[in-house]
């Protein structure tokens, strides 16, 4: 990691320091070739902080509902079948549901 800036250019002939640009088919594995060579070449782990996801192919911070999902179908528990805590229901209003799905 460069502390004390700089910069790295793509898309400039080496011998001519000319812009050529890149082939828009492949820059998106370009890099993504990029940034797995850096990874795995530093040492000690480049760890970002905070908790990122894929989504197509690029990565995006985490919104927290987002992360609270995804800690949840880690778990294999679904939001929609947690316990309400502090809830209540009473036998007049389970007799009433019942009614109603007749």
């Amino acid at each position: 990691m460069n502390g004390s800036g700089g910069r790295i250019v793509f898309g400039i002939d080496d011998k001519t320091s000319k812009v050529v640009g890149m082939d828009s088919d492949n820059i998106f594995k370009t890099m993504d070739a990029i940034t797995s060579a850096i990874s795995d070449a530093c040492k000690p782990r480049i760890m970002p902080e905070g908790t990122y996801v894929r989504i197509s192919e690029t990565t995006r911070p985490v919104e927290g509902y987002m992360l609270k999902e995804l800690i949840l179908r880690g778990q294999n528990r679904y939001y929609d079948s947690e316990p309400c805590n502090g809830m209540g229901v009473t036998d007049a209003e389970i007799e009433t549901l019942c009614k109603s799905m007749k």
